[in-house]
């Protein structure tokens, strides 16, 4: 299927775009898509338990998100913002702003007046002149709320930009699908048969970069780093009804695991319509960014002509996009 950088534009409101958390994660909106009968149910996340059955599993994204945006200063007094994407070794892959005025070998002033120096402009690379970076960097840095929130990181954000369920914080983005999701919701699932999986999927600068005509050619995206457990490993190889994956974050992890046999590494894979999948069933997600990546991968789950009739829909129903958005799930088999 060829597919042009024009098929994934759409005319987006800004006033769709959510700026802020629902303070009752379950209270958002939901968009059902059931794939076989071809029907778009609305509904609210709280009921998504009507739409599992028992021997369903259930699998989340782990990986909690970290303060990774800093400011800093140059020592002519000029100001540096330092968006941490991933560790590297040593030293830290970054965005550095303004990137055309910093030097390789240019020592960044932080706050407390710890130093870290920039060994390579172009790639981003830079290190923290001291050992407790990642202590320093929970306390002074901020949370990297995405570009398209357009307002500064608030306390109540570093409860509600996580998952309820994370056990680490290694990311850059939040796994969003997730946030709808709370502690008494997974155990109502639990308690209707539905088997609950984690895997660990550090969603880095691919969540945040939209797609270029160029990608579309090519078979690979930018890398995460991902990680499969055992116990879900050994669950994998007996029956099961429908594997489901709450964000896309996971279905990148899985179906990288699946192609390649590895549990744990970087994965490149591009998933996009025409894609076979090997493992996962049904998706859970949010509403997604034009010219996202996230939204070519959902694409593949229904087709790119009917995305565009779910999106047109749920537009027209002012669901909330986003990261902070409403949720939509697309249901391969129906109750």
């Amino acid at each position: 299927m060829c597919i042009k950088l024009e098929d994934l534009s759409f005319d987006l409101p800004s006033h769709l775009i959510a700026q802020w958390p629902l303070l009752n994660r379950e209270d958002a909106r939901l968009l059902v898509f059931l794939k076989k009968e071809d029907k778009i149910i609305h509904t609210v996340f709280k009921n998504i338990p009507d739409f599992f059955k028992k021997g369903d599993i259930l699998i989340f994204n782990s990986s909690g998100v970290a303060k990774r945006r800093l400011f800093g200063r140059r020592k002519t007094g000029g100001k540096v913002e330092i968006f941490i994407l991933e560790k590297e070794n040593e030293n830290f892959i970054c965005l550095l702003r303004p990137k055309r005025r910093l030097k390789n070998g240019e020592e960044i002033i932080l706050p407390q007046n710890r130093i870290c120096k920039i060994l390579d402009v172009n790639k981003g690379v830079v290190h923290f002149n001291f050992e407790d970076a990642e202590e320093f960097l929970e306390r002074y840095a901020q949370l990297p709320l995405p570009p398209y929130i357009k307002r500064e990181p608030q306390n109540l954000d570093e409860e509600y930009y996580q998952t309820v369920f994370f056990e680490d914080k290694s990311s850059c983005a939040s796994s969003t699908a997730g946030l709808h999701f709370t502690h008494s919701l997974i155990n109502k699932l639990k308690q209707k048969g539905v088997e609950i999986y984690y895997v660990k999927l550090h969603m880095n600068f691919a969540s945040f970069r939209l797609l270029k005509e160029e990608d579309l050619k090519k078979d690979i995206w930018l890398k995460e780093y991902y990680q499969i457990p055992h116990n879900l490993i050994e669950r994998l190889k007996h029956k099961y009804n429908r594997l489901i994956a709450c964000g896309t974050s996971v279905v990148r992890a899985l179906e990288s695991f699946a192609l390649n046999g590895e549990i744990e590494g970087y994965t490149e894979l591009f998933i996009k319509p025409g894609f076979k999948f090997k493992l996962v069933d049904s998706l859970i997600t949010n509403f997604h960014h034009p010219l996202s990546s996230h939204l070519l991968l959902v694409a593949s789950f229904c087709g790119l002509k009917k995305l565009k009739e779910i999106y047109k829909q749920a537009i027209l129903e002012e669901y909330r996009f986003l990261s902070y958005g409403d949720a939509m799930f697309i249901v391969e088999v129906e109750n």
